[in-house]
């Protein structure tokens, strides 16, 4: 058997014990472990949760902190990471609002529209997206065929 192949059905039998997310409630039960385990809700986090084809989570990272009032994304460090992970096919982003309303801000809804894009053009399933606080969650609502648009300043 060649090396490749081998490779591949370790990662499928390892694939095979993940948690797999069928509903955005699973989603924000392994958002709401990895921010209590990491850094609680003090201050804002974008957490991204990486998928296989098969919905099961197969990586997190941490893609931008900020303040109590707003967080500062680096795609650089989204993107290295979902690369990095064998099989990664799809995202579920996740950042928390300390001041414990869910409510999506016009600045949420600009990055999540902004998300989308990004992901479109990669090629990557952007499964979900929601605010979280310590007690309740709410989807962003955003534009599935978002064209990200590079533009000057």
């Amino acid at each position: 058997m060649s090396r490749k192949r081998h490779d591949w059905i370790r990662y499928i039998r390892w694939a095979n014990t993940r948690t797999q997310v069928n509903s955005t409630s699973e989603a924000v039960a392994a958002a709401r472990a990895v921010i209590e385990a990491n850094w609680g809700y003090e201050v804002e986090h974008i957490l991204a949760i990486i998928l296989d084809t098969q919905h099961r989570i197969i990586g997190t990272t941490l893609a931008g902190i900020g303040s109590a009032t707003t967080a500062y994304f680096i795609p650089e460090i989204l993107f290295k990471a979902f690369f990095r992970h064998r099989g990664a096919a799809g995202l579920i982003m996740v950042h928390n609002h300390p001041s414990e309303s869910s409510s999506p801000s016009e600045q949420d809804i600009t990055f999540a529209n902004g998300m989308a894009g990004m992901c479109k053009m990669l090629r990557i399933d952007l499964v979900d997206q929601f605010i979280l606080t310590a007690e309740e969650y709410r989807s962003i609502p955003f534009d599935r065929d978002a064209i990200l648009v590079l533009g000057k300043k």
